[in-house]
Order: structure tokens, then C-alpha cells, then sequence
């Protein structure tokens, strides 16, 4: 079949308007997140056809445009040349193709690697210098084929970490994983965790933010307090741990989702990212309808002295927080609220300026406090 055939439809579904081999300009990028093994070979035997096709025809490697969010919360797009820097553009372009075939290699076989073992298995060759720079051609393909790096056999080990009174077996068959023992490691791989099974009777999955509070509030009995599991992915929340999240809310559809971030641009942007989605991935598929922002908040950090706020808002926080307001949260009066008093204080805080409060001692208990409070017990 030629390529015209294919790309006309007989072959695949995939809509290559968002990375293609020219210099106009891309429509914004949308991972399929359910595509299935046959079509990502499929995907990957049309980028080598369209690149074979194009060097054949015109003695030329056609460029490669792939669409890229260039922040954290997606605010902007750009359309970044793999040819546009000449010789740097090249390396970039020339690395695509050993993580194509090694992505075929996974998916054919069924498999996955991280992305270490990539690293491994491709430093010999002069393109690849570091770990960043397999990183970062897995997410140009990912980009280039509109398929997460995941789907394409490439695995990363999880950040997320979960705590509390929880049962979590990972196969029909498997053992029962008992996570009030002790804080227990989130698996990398999104797409097992949608089969994983659950058994719980805590009535709150609390989501924190920072790995440090996650630690106190485990040490300090939080957990058993308000009946609860707690979950981090240690900052910015990964895919895992949002799989984990929403597979865990699914099983257990009476759990209350609440949300424990700094009081700053960068937390709300987190929490948002746990209940709507990454933006970078125009995908809402883990999101956590639910979730309840619980802390920090401006009323619970009324009377902290003015030394321990931070201030002032940096141009960052200022776009951010415009980006914000304009994205999913502009449907969430509260959450625009702590927005609005962010900028009217031009001040920020995080959570540990609770310690300054009530004591570092008493800070797991008050914020236990605080919750059943609003949430009841």
C-alpha cells in the first residue's frame, strides 16, 4: 500500500496534522491515550514510508515539526523544527530513528524498558551523550506519532508514593499489597494500574503535594486520624500516580478526594492538573472530578505573620495565574477566590507556613481538624 492510500484512510485512523514533514504550522497535539499496539506499529511504519518516500523524491530528509507545550500548565504552544538549527536540528532529527526502532522492537514483542535501559543500550552511538537526550527524542516521537511514550513500550520509574489503611493487588492472581505497613512505591506502568484491585474502608484519599508533608503527616498518625490513604507524587503529579488515583477513586466511588498544595500559582496549578488533567497532553482521562482543595488556604493562613508569607509575586506567578483563571478553574468560584487574593497580597505561601501557627508540632492535628470539620468524619 502506498503511503497517499494510507494517510487517505485505508490504513489508519491517526490524523498526522499535529507532526508532520513541513514548515506550516501545526494544529495543537492530541495523544490518543487508548490506541492500540497494531495501530502504534502502524503510526511508526508510515513515519519511515513518509521519510523514505521524501528522501527518494527529493534527494532531501524532509523536516520533522513536531508541536510542543513550552509550560508547565500549557499555556503556549510552539512548533519546534528538528531541521531548523542545522547541525544541532540534525542530531535531533538522526535520534528519532533508533527510538523508532526500538519502540517497533517493544510493541511487537509486547514488552516494556525504561528509559535507563534505553540510555544503555544507545550510548555507544555518538548521538546519544546522556540520559536527557534519550528522554528527550522518546518524547519527540511520542510527540511526532500522537501516542504517550508509555503506549510505546518506554517506561519511567513513578514518583508517587501511597500510605494508609489500603489493599492493592496488581494481578488476579497476585498477592494482596497491605499499604498501612508502610509507605509503598506507585508502579510506573498507567496502563496495568487500570487493572489493578482495591479493597478500602477510609473515607478520604488525601493528595499532597510535597514529599516532606507526606512524610510528617505518615509519621505523625494522619492517616489513621481521619481514616484516610494519603498519596504524593513528590511535585508535579505523573501519569502513574494520576492512574493510580483514578483507578483508586473508580473501585471506591464513596472515597473523598481532597487536595493538601502550597498557597501559591505552582500548587494550584497541581491541583488542577490532579483534577482536570495535563494540559500538556490535552487529556482529561485521570482527572479527579472530586477532588476538594482542603489546604493551604487563605482563611487557614490568616494570622501567620507577615515575614513568613512570600512576596512578591514573580512574573512567572503573574502569568500563571492569568493562565490559570482562563483554564478549567474559571468554573470554581473558591478556587479563584484564592487566586484573586494572591495577587491583591502580591504574596504566596506554602504550606509549611502553618508550622508558624499553630507549632510544628500541632500541625498534623489541626489540619486532621480542619478536615473532619468540613468534611465531616
Amino acid at each position: 500500500m502506498r503511503l497517499d492510500d494510507w494517510l487517505d484512510g485505508e490504513g489508519s485512523s491517526w490524523d498526522q496534522s499535529a507532526a508532520h514533514t513541513s514548515s506550516g504550522e501545526s494544529d495543537r497535539i492530541e495523544i490518543d491515550e487508548d490506541v492500540e499496539p497494531q495501530e502504534v506499529l502502524l503510526r511508526i511504519e508510515s513515519c519511515i514510508l513518509e521519510f523514505l518516500e521524501e528522501l527518494f523524491h527529493h534527494r532531501n530528509a524532509p523536516d520533522i515539526s513536531l508541536v510542543s507545550i513550552t509550560t508547565r500548565n500549557g499555556t503556549r504552544e510552539r512548533t519546534r523544527s528538528l531541521m531548523a538549527r542545522q547541525g544541532q536540528g540534525a542530531h535531533g532529527y538522526a535520534r528519532l530513528f533508533p527510538i523508532l526502532e526500538i519502540a517497533y522492537e517493544l510493541v511487537s514483542l509486547g514488552i516494556t524498558a525504561s528509559q535507563r535501559d534505553v540510555y544503555y543500550r544507545l550510548k555507544t552511538l555518538d548521538i546519544f551523550k546522556s540520559p536527557e537526550q534519550v528522554n528527550q527524542a522518546i518524547q519527540d516521537v511520542a510527540s511526532m506519532l500522537q501516542v504517550p511514550s508509555m503506549l510505546l513500550g518506554f517506561s519511567c520509574a513513578s514518583r508517587g508514593a501511597v500510605y494508609g489503611p489500603l489493599l492493592v493487588k496488581e494481578e488476579a492472581d497476585g498477592e494482596w499489597m497491605d499499604c498501612s505497613m508502610c509507605a509503598n512505591n506507585i508502579p510506573g506502568n498507567s496502563r496495568a494500574i487500570a487493572n489493578f484491585s482495591f479493597q478500602s474502608a477510609a473515607k478520604y484519599v488525601v493528595v499532597i503535594e510535597k514529599d516532606a508533608i507526606f512524610q510528617r503527616l505518615v509519621d505523625d498518625g494522619f492517616a489513621e486520624h481521619i481514616e484516610g490513604i494519603l498519596v504524593t507524587a513528590k511535585g508535579m503529579p505523573d501519569m502513574a500516580t494520576r492512574a493510580f488515583l483514578h483507578a483508586l477513586t473508580q473501585a471506591l466511588p464513596n472515597i473523598i478526594p481532597i487536595a493538601v498544595v502550597d498557597w501559591n500559582p505552582s500548587g494550584v496549578n497541581i491541583f488542577s492538573v490532579y483534577k482536570y488533567g495535563s494540559t500538556r497532553r490535552c487529556s482529561g482521562q485521570y482527572g479527579l472530578s472530586r477532588l476538594q482543595w482542603l489546604a493551604a488556604r487563605a482563611a487557614l493562613l490568616h494570622g501567620v505573620p507577615n515575614h513568613v508569607l512570600q512576596g512578591p509575586l514573580t512574573g512567572r506567578d503573574k502569568a500563571l495565574i492569568i493562565s490559570l483563571k482562563a483554564g478549567p478553574l474559571s468554573a470554581e468560584p473558591a478556587v479563584l477566590a484564592e487566586l484573586d487574593a494572591m495577587q491583591e497580597m502580591d504574596a504566596k505561601a506554602e504550606i509549611e507556613a502553618l508550622y508558624e501557627k499553630v507549632g510544628i508540632d500541632n500541625f498534623t492535628a489541626s489540619l486532621a481538624q480542619t478536615l473532619i470539620q468540613q468534611y465531616g468524619t
